[in-house]
């Protein structure tokens, strides 16, 4: 059945808890930041702040940070540069709808383990 405007579906999204800068670091020291505010109202989606220092790095994070148990039931992660405010949501929408090329930008991450959310 389709949703009408205003209508909330039928399936809930448990929040996650924030994970401490030091605990991602400790993945990558180019992770600048990590804004799990969606998963609080039902949406699946975080965002990322990484300063990119390599070819295939967002790609290698985005593995290290889906493997988490808090993470396995994430469906989205958008990555932005370090120098965007990712707990600013209306810059963050700005830059991933303006400066996101899906062709190019886009990665499917397949679930590591059984039962995880193909991301």
């Amino acid at each position: 059945e389709e949703l009408q405007p205003g209508q909330a579906a039928d399936f809930t999204v448990a929040p996650i808890a924030d994970i401490p800068l030091a605990r991602l670091q400790a993945l990558d020291s180019d992770i600048a930041g990590l804004n799990l505010v969606l998963t609080h109202e039902g949406i699946s989606l975080a965002v990322l702040g990484l300063r990119k220092s390599r070819k295939g790095h967002v790609r290698e994070v985005g593995r290290a940070l889906l493997a988490l148990p808090e993470l396995a039931s994430l469906k989205m992660l958008i990555v932005l540069d370090d120098t965007v405010d990712i707990t600013h949501m209306g810059d963050v929408m700005w830059r991933f709808c303006n400066n996101a090329d899906v062709k190019r930008d886009s990665l499917i991450i397949e679930a590591a383990r059984e039962g995880e959310a193909s991301h």
